[in-house]
């Protein structure tokens, strides 16, 4: 996760890291299903 304001760079980090990145070796999990505190946050 990035958090930055405008212009920070956030977008030039992710451009960085995925050019590097071969989708062929990402292993994908599911996370389970929020409960209602979970939800309740932004």
């Amino acid at each position: 996760m990035l958090q930055g304001i405008a212009a920070s760079g956030k977008d030039g980090t992710v451009r960085h890291v995925m050019k590097t990145l071969n989708p062929q070796s990402c292993y994908i999990k599911s996370f389970k299903i929020p409960n209602d505190e979970e939800l309740s946050h932004d």
